[in-house]
């Protein structure tokens, strides 16, 4: 049987069944991934007809999701939990499901309080300000592209297959937002949250560098008073551990209030 470009993928597709554990779902063990708030678990099926491949069931469900659709069914729970572990320490299946972004227009609401008060830039001050950046994460400095075209719907963009940020406003705060998804893309390897736990706790350590954006504002304090946006741990976030280190090699602090502008 021949088939077209895309065809076959589309025919394992609908073979796989999703699973929404409930009633007929014992769950014996979770965890929640903190970069990207997936959670992995464990659950033993109580209800015929049970898979051919076993009754225990491990497997990622997207954050603010009740369908799981990357798991495996195993015979017994010993072999469940040595998955369940090998699991954990790999961290979510390597594949980009940015369309469950449920913490995007509350990020977007917070992000409003301060991203037109920040300073506008040129091209070459963008340019500057990624690169230095890049430098202290260790990352390929990016491509930014400034074209300033009314009628467009967002901002600015960033292109992760291209290490590219295309810039359609010139504020500050815009420009570090789009940064952070390279950054929590490339160093924090969060493939599954675009504007998840990870993102946000990697946005609020570049915008720490740049004190003049928040102004007044607790920023992290505005964030959780919303009790719709949620925060990953910064001994989680990889990214946070690279610039605590910059810190303390370069500065000898641990406050990025005290060293020099980056504009």
């Amino acid at each position: 049987m021949a088939f077209t470009k895309g065809a076959l993928t589309e025919e394992f597709r609908k073979r796989r069944r999703g699973l929404s554990p409930g009633g007929h779902f014992s769950l014996l063990q979770e965890h929640m991934h903190p970069l990207s708030g997936a959670r992995l678990i464990i659950a033993k099926i109580e209800r015929k007809p049970f898979p051919v491949q076993g009754r225990y069931v491990v497997g990622w469900i997207a954050p603010d999701e009740r369908v799981m659709w990357f798991y495996r069914n195993v015979e017994t729970e010993r072999q469940a939990r040595t998955l369940f572990r090998s699991c954990r320490d790999a961290g979510p299946p390597n594949r980009n499901h940015f369309h469950y972004d449920p913490q995007m227009n509350p990020v977007y609401g917070w992000q409003d309080h301060f991203q037109f008060h920040s300073r506008q830039l040129s091209l070459e001050e963008m340019k500057s300000i990624t690169g230095k950046l890049a430098d202290i994460f260790n990352m390929e400095a990016p491509h930014v592209i400034y074209n300033p075209k009314t009628g467009r719907k967002c901002e600015a963009e960033a292109v992760l297959d291209k290490n590219e940020i295309r810039m359609y406003r010139p504020y500050l705060s815009i420009l570090l937002h789009e940064f952070t998804h390279l950054l929590n893309d490339q160093v924090n390897r969060d493939k599954w949250a675009w504007h998840g736990p990870g993102f946000m706790r990697t946005f609020l350590s570049v915008l720490s560098l740049f004190p003049e954006v928040a102004g007044k504002l607790d920023l992290e304090k505005l964030a959780r008073d919303t009790n719709e946006i949620k925060i990953a741990d910064e001994r989680d976030v990889p990214s946070c551990r690279i610039l605590k280190d910059w810190l303390r090699r370069t500065h000898q602090t641990d406050d990025p209030r005290t060293i020099p502008s980056l504009i």
